[in-house]
């Protein structure tokens, strides 16, 4: 049986307004993660079979979601900053979400190491209305760029 993995650095999640910590997409929001890579086994020994870095992940209270990214090498140890997670997180122009996520080392046995202390990040995109919200112009309101249509104000010739 192989050795299970101990996560030794902590999930960072930049805070909203020190720094953009997810991209914004039409249809949801890339987070970003910051973690270190363990590099020991539960005994102290040297790591030599990490496969990945998993992030099981959900939005307020629904469904959990897991998403893993591969490691820099089995021996692990690296400091990886603002990495983009591979789901688009379903959190939508208009809405106000919090995205919630825990990360575990995953060995090439498959074993998984325990979850991180969990980390938050709220995201708020109210302020941006989605174009489909948008009501039409009322009738007779010209719109911007449209050509004019209808009797010549001007007299014929």
């Amino acid at each position: 049986m192989g050795r299970i993995v101990r996560l030794l650095g902590l999930l960072i999640l930049t805070l909203v307004g020190v720094a953009e910590a997810y991209d914004e997409l039409p249809t949801g929001v890339r987070p970003w993660l910051s973690y270190v890579e363990p590099s020991t086994n539960t005994d102290g020994s040297a790591l030599t079979n990490l496969a990945e870095i998993c992030a099981y992940w959900r939005v307020d209270v629904g469904l959990e979601s897991k998403t893993c990214l591969p490691a820099s090498s089995a021996s692990g140890g690296a400091s990886v900053t603002n990495k983009p997670l591979l789901d688009i997180v379903p959190i939508l122009p208009g809405q106000k979400k919090t995205f919630q996520t825990q990360i575990v080392a995953r060995a090439q046995t498959g074993i998984e190491s325990g979850r991180s202390p969990q980390a938050s990040l709220l995201v708020d995109r109210l302020a941006q209305v989605p174009m489909d919200t948008i009501p039409p112009p009322a009738p007779g309101t010209p719109t911007p760029g449209a050509p004019i249509t209808g009797p010549s104000l001007y007299p014929p010739l």
